[in-house]
């Protein structure tokens, strides 16, 4: 599925396309077909399991597919190259019950209970080819996360991250709010937060997502507020 984004989502099933919209350097595609989100599977598997020798008990290790409940109400996104994928994410919403269950621990979740679950999403299974890692398909990914984001009118987007991926999500306007976790399966993660209509805070950081956020109209309060909940608090 391609990105338009003269089209406005309804739903999750229904999300635009933003190849016209980001001119990202790697076109972006949401997973629909089975066959699709088979191969994003496969990926994780080669990723997490086979070349970061991460333990997943839970994972298909027969068919060599990574793959959990919060698949089944997921936007996963997905960039080929020569009918290859080559990196993926997912993105989970609020409003899903079970995807709050999920994360309300490891979030600290109470503590945004100012504001509806609707307001929330989640990144989560980043996955990138050996080979691709230091090209820009983070960044298409997660420009394309951000810009389904606005259109579903997410104001926080949570992440967790490996220590040594910290200074890559600040830069793309994250901030760290929480103590770390351990993490049964990838180790020690990082609990961070993106605001989303926090234009300035993008700006100072030089995120991608500025040129997204600069066209949009930026509410203030969400950020007034994020500020005086987390007023002295530093996590690096």
């Amino acid at each position: 599925m391609d990105y338009n984004p003269k089209r406005v989502p309804t739903s999750v099933s229904t999300l635009p396309s933003l190849d016209d919209h980001l001119a990202s350097a790697f076109a972006v595609n949401v997973a629909k077909t089975q066959s699709e989100k088979e191969a994003v599977y496969a990926l994780r598997y080669k990723v997490y399991i086979e070349e970061m020798d991460k333990p997943y008990e839970n994972a298909d290790h027969v068919n060599k597919r990574l793959y959990d409940r919060l698949d089944e109400t997921a936007t996963l996104l997905y960039v080929t190259e020569q009918s290859e994928i080559v990196g993926t994410v997912r993105i989970n919403w609020g409003r899903d019950a079970h995807t709050l269950q999920s994360y309300a621990q490891v979030f600290l979740l109470h503590l945004f209970q100012e504001y509806l679950p609707e307001s929330f999403s989640f990144c989560s299974r980043l996955a990138v080819a050996a080979n691709w890692r230091k090209s820009l398909v983070t960044v298409s990914l997660f420009e394309a996360a951000y810009f389904l984001g606005r259109e579903e009118s997410v104001l926080f987007n949570f992440i967790s991250c490996s220590p040594h991926l910290v200074k890559l999500f600040k830069h793309f306007g994250f901030r760290r709010y929480s103590e770390n976790f351990d993490d049964a399966d990838v180790g020690v993660q990082v609990p961070m937060v993106l605001l989303l209509e926090d234009s300035e805070h993008l700006h100072a950081s030089r995120s991608p997502f500025f040129k997204d956020a600069r066209i949009r109209e930026n509410r203030s309060m969400p950020t007034v507020w994020f500020n005086e909940m987390f007023t002295g608090e530093n996590y690096g």
